[in-house]
């Protein structure tokens, strides 16, 4: 029996995963933490009595460090990487290298009063219509339904989908809780510390195309710099008695802003945000400090050694260093008013897109749509980084979503019976639609 016979049966229960899953507010402070810590485990352990049959194997990360076996795990080593945060890895086998790792993440960024609903009217809970998600037509409207808790529920109902199979294919479900806080405690941890190694791996980050799927096989990087600079205070009235830093600052930004390309459009370059500026203390006064958070989002074509490269020229010192964090700090210690600290540089998310596998997936979502695919570069960052390091594939893909973390985002729907459907065929590498397609889980 064909999927499209199914289709309406196979959403709805997926749609029920969904559900749950988005009951739960599994937001960040802002400071790495857990808001609301009890909503975290139960939405966990929500996973847990999902993959509770005997065929499958469920190892814990996090706080609670344990093996298949339930005893304590013995790879942990002091890191980067110290406190990670919970992660659970679904599979058939014990093994950290199965050949397909399917990824998704359970955090969702906050609800706050810009982009609250406006139907919200509870005084005492401004937020909670937001995690009470509602279906218009074909959408699924909430926070995390497209990014990405209808995409986790879609891979959790397709490990149960392999299990079912004549014979359960190589493969392993990640869900973690860091993503949307830079993912080194979640998948970071997995891949780095731990040694996760999978031959290709999947996150279900949402496509947000009209029609069909976007394979994604490359994103920037994310480089975070934080500028100081010192000055000599002095009364406003007196300025040549002193030296504002705030003067100097917007004088330094100015010309880095000029290193870089303009931005009119969604070429492919590397971008300069000066998402943060603050300096001084009243305004009859000269500033005596100021500090610039940047964010630059690079490709390969001006990367963060380039950038501090030019942040040498500027400042009209040599520098020596093989790592923009070695250039900083050489910087810094040649100038007399300048501090600059790395807070951030994390490698592109880089695939070669004619890779046998990453074809071949696009060919399957070409065979299930019917619609031509190609692969995609997106301009931000995901966990997808991570897994694509040391010559791992490493893509996002998943169910269509849109308006990403604002107050009216949403899960396409109809997308949810085809994605697990090219997922499926992709991982058991079947081609046949007539006698391979997916059943309801309670028709197997």
């Amino acid at each position: 029996m064909s999927t499209q016979d199914h289709g309406s049966e196979i959403t709805e229960e997926i749609l029920d995963v969904g559900r749950e899953l988005l009951s739960h507010r599994t937001t960040h402070d802002g400071w790495g933490e857990f808001e609301y810590p009890a909503d975290v485990a139960a939405c966990l352990e929500y996973v847990r009595r999902y993959f509770s049959g005997e065929e499958f194997l469920v190892r814990e990360y996090g706080t609670q460090q344990t093996g298949y076996d339930g005893t304590a795990f013995e790879g942990w080593s002091p890191s980067v990487y110290d406190n990670p945060k919970p992660s659970l890895v679904v599979s058939f086998e014990e093994t950290t290298e199965p050949e397909y790792l399917l990824h998704g993440h359970l955090d969702v960024v906050a609800p706050n009063a810009r982009n609250r609903r406006a139907e919200t009217t509870a005084v005492d809970d401004p937020e909670a219509a937001h995690f009470e998600p509602h279906r218009e037509g074909e959408r699924l409207y909430g926070r995390g339904t497209a990014d990405m808790k209808v995409g986790v529920a879609c891979l959790m109902w397709l490990m149960r989908a392999f299990a079912a199979a004549p014979n359960s294919p190589s493969v392993a479900l990640a869900i973690v809780t860091d993503e949307e806080m830079g993912g080194f405690r979640g998948a970071g941890y997995l891949f780095r510390d731990v040694g996760y190694d999978p031959a290709v791996t999947i996150s279900a980050e949402p496509s947000g195309v009209p029609e069909g799927f976007t394979v994604v096989t490359e994103q920037k990087g994310n480089f975070q710099l934080d500028v100081t600079v010192e000055g000599t205070p002095a009364h406003g009235s007196r300025p040549w008695e002193g030296d504002c830093a705030n003067r100097s600052l917007v004088s330094f930004l100015s010309q880095l802003r000029e290193r870089f390309p303009d931005i009119d459009d969604d070429r492919w370059q590397t971008t300069l945000n000066v998402g943060r500026v603050s300096g001084g203390e009243t305004r009859t006064a000269l500033a005596e400090r100021a500090i610039a958070e940047l964010g630059i989002r690079f490709t390969d074509e001006y990367t963060p050694v380039d950038v501090m490269a030019d942040v040498a020229d500027i400042l009209g010192v040599t520098a020596a260093g093989t790592t923009a964090a070695e250039l900083a700090a050489d910087i810094s210690r040649r100038t007399d008013s300048y501090q600059f600290e790395v807070v951030n540089d994390e490698p592109m998310q880089t695939n070669d897109e004619e890779a046998p596998e990453i074809r071949r997936l696009v060919d399957t979502c070409e065979r299930v749509t019917g619609i031509t695919h190609d692969t995609h570069r997106e301009h931000g960052a995901s966990d997808a980084r991570f897994a694509a390091e040391d010559g791992r594939v490493g893509i996002t893909f998943g169910p269509r979503g849109f308006n990403l973390h604002g107050p009216d985002e949403y899960a396409d729907i109809s997308s949810i019976e085809p994605y697990v459907e090219v997922v499926y065929q992709y991982v058991t590498d079947t081609v046949d639609h007539d006698t391979n397609s997916l059943e309801p889980l309670d028709a197997t």
